[in-house]
C-alpha cells in the first residue's frame, strides 16, 4: 500500500485554511505563543535561525476556544 502524499498534503492545506478562517472571525490570541504565531530559534551567535510554527495555533496568531481552554 503506497501513501499519497498530494492528497493528504492538499487535505492539509484545505484544513489549515478552514481552521485559519474559523480563528481569525473570533480573535482569540494563542497563550503559547502570544499571538506572533511562532518563534525564531537561535542557531547562530547573532540569535538568527529558522523559524518555527507555533503547533497551537498552526501559525495564525489565534486559536479556538476549545484549543485555549486545554
Amino acid at each position: 500500500m503506497q501513501t499519497d502524499y498530494a492528497r493528504l498534503s492538499h487535505y492539509w492545506r484545505r484544513h489549515h485554511a478552514r481552521f485559519a478562517r474559523f480563528v481569525e472571525a473570533r480573535k482569540l490570541v494563542c497563550q503559547e505563543c502570544g499571538g506572533s504565531g511562532g518563534e525564531t530559534v537561535p542557531i547562530l551567535e547573532d540569535g538568527s535561525g529558522p523559524w518555527e510554527e507555533c503547533g497551537w495555533c498552526e501559525g495564525t496568531g489565534y486559536t479556538t476556544p476549545h484549543l485555549r481552554g486545554q
